[in-house]
C-alpha cells in the first residue's frame, strides 16, 4: 500500500461504505427474486448516499495530495496525475466492462433467451469507454444494473479532467479558499437550478447534469483546504475535533443517519450532507486525540479493496440470482433464510475483490506508487 498520502482509519470507513451499496444492492436484488427482507429498514437502503460518501472522500484526498504537490514542486504535474488515475481505474473498469458485456450481450441471451444490456452492443459500450456512462444511462434508461454501476466512475473521470487545472489557479491566487468556495457556490447552484428545470435541458441533459456529484468532491476539496492548505482555520477545526466528546456526537449521528436516515433533503440537504461526511473524515483521520481507532484490521484491507468490491459484486449477484433460478435447493434456501443471500454477496465479493487487487490490480498500483515517489521523494 502507498503511504506517501495515508491517512490513518479512511480505509475502514471505505469499507463500510462499500458494504452498504452492496447490502442495498442485495435488498433489491431480493425484491427482484420476489422476497421481501427489511422493507423499512433504512441501514439497508443507504447505498446511494454511501457512493455521495465516496465523492466527497474522493474530492477529500486529490485535494491534500495536489497541495502537498503544490508544496513540493510548486505545480501539478499533470501527466503525472492523469497516469496516476489512469492506473487505479481504467484496468478493473475496462475489464468489468467489457466482461458485462460478454455477460449480458453475449452469454444471457443463450442461458435465458434474452439480452439483457439495456443498451446497444457497439454505441453502448463506445460511450462507456470513453468514461461517459453517466450519460449511456440517461440516454438509455433500461440499462442492467450492473453495468448502471459505472455511472460513479464516469463522474470521477470527468472531474478529473478540471480539477488539476483549478489546483494549478488556486496556488496562483491570494483568496483560495474563498476562491474554491466561490466555485463550489456556482456548480452547486447550477446543478439545482438544473435539477428543478429552472435552467431548461432536454431530459436526457438534465439526467446527465444531475448526476454529476462536482458540489459533492467540491465540498471535500473545501474541507481538506480547510485542514492542509491553512494554518489559522485548519488548526481552529482540529482544535474543536480533538475533543473526544465532539467526536462522540459526530459517530452517534452517523449512526442515527444510517439507520433511520436523519439528514434533510433538498437543497439544505445538498449543503449539510457533504459537510457532515467531511467532518467524519477529519475526525477520523486528521485529528490527534482519537476517540476511536478506526486503523481496524481487517476492514483496512477491505477498505483497501472497496474499488473491487463496488464494481465485482454484480458478478457474485449474477452467480447467486441464477442458482436461485436454476437450483431448487438455492430458491428455497434464500426463500427461507433471506438474510443468507446478502451475507453470501458481501463475503465473496470480498473473496473476489482480494483476488483482483492481489493479482491484477496491484501490478498497476506498483507503477502508480512508483509516480508518486518520484514526486513525493
Amino acid at each position: 500500500m502507498n503511504k506517501i498520502n495515508f491517512l490513518p482509519g479512511l480505509n475502514s470507513l471505505r469499507f463500510v461504505a462499500a458494504t452498504l451499496v452492496i447490502t442495498g444492492h442485495a435488498k433489491e436484488h431480493l425484491s427482484e427474486l420476489g422476497i421481501s427482507w427489511y422493507p423499512d429498514a433504512e441501514v439497508f437502503q443507504q447505498a446511494g448516499n454511501a457512493v455521495k460518501f465516496f465523492f466527497v472522500l474522493s474530492g477529500f484526498l486529490l485535494t491534500m495530495i495536489a497541495i502537498r504537490e503544490l508544496e513540493k514542486t510548486n505545480t501539478i504535474h499533470l501527466r503525472s496525475f492523469y497516469l496516476r488515475r489512469i492506473l487505479r481505474i481504467f484496468p478493473l473498469y475496462y475489464a468489468v466492462l467489457i466482461a458485462l458485456i460478454i455477460i449480458n450481450a453475449g452469454i444471457n441471451p443463450i442461458l435465458l433467451h434474452k439480452n439483457t444490456l439495456g443498451q446497444p452492443v457497439v454505441e453502448g459500450f463506445l460511450m462507456n469507454a470513453f468514461m461517459l456512462p453517466n450519460l449511456a444511462k440517461a440516454i438509455w434508461p433500461e440499462t442492467v444494473g450492473a453495468l448502471g454501476l459505472l455511472w460513479s466512475i464516469g463522474v470521477e473521470e470527468q472531474f478529473y479532467l478540471f480539477f488539476p487545472h483549478l489546483m494549478k489557479f488556486l496556488h496562483k491566487v491570494k483568496y483560495k479558499l474563498i476562491v474554491l468556495i466561490l466555485v463550489f457556490a456556482c456548480l452547486f447552484t447550477f446543478f439545482r437550478l438544473v435539477g428543478a428545470d429552472v435552467i431548461h435541458f432536454s431530459p436526457v441533459w438534465r439526467k446527465f447534469i444531475t448526476t454529476l456529484r462536482f458540489d459533492y468532491m467540491l465540498m471535500g476539496s473545501i474541507f481538506s483546504y480547510l485542514i492542509f492548505g491553512t494554518k489559522t482555520f485548519g488548526n481552529s477545526v482540529l482544535s474543536v475535533l480533538n475533543y473526544k466528546a465532539v467526536q462522540l456526537v459526530i459517530y452517534v449521528v452517523a449512526l442515527i443517519n444510517i439507520f433511520f436516515n436523519i439528514m434533510p433533503g433538498g437543497f439544505v440537504g445538498g449543503l449539510v450532507e457533504p459537510m457532515f461526511f467531511s467532518i467524519i473524515i477529519i475526525s477520523v483521520s486528521c485529528t490527534s486525540n482519537r476517540l476511536i481507532n478506526f486503523e481496524i484490521k481487517p476492514f483496512s484491507h477491505w477498505g483497501a479493496i472497496s474499488y473491487g468490491m463496488y464494481l465485482l459484486h454484480p458478478f457474485i449477484a449474477y452467480a447467486l440470482r441464477f442458482a436461485f433460478v436454476k437450483v431448487d435447493f438455492v430458491k428455497h434456501t434464500f426463500q427461507t433464510l433471506p438474510d443468507l443471500y446478502p451475507i453470501l454477496l458481501v463475503l465473496l465479493t470480498i473473496a473476489l475483490a482480494h483476488v483482483s487487487y492481489t493479482y491484477y490490480e496491484s501490478r498497476f498500483l506498483r507503477l502508480k506508487d512508483r509516480l508518486s515517489k518520484k514526486i513525493f521523494n
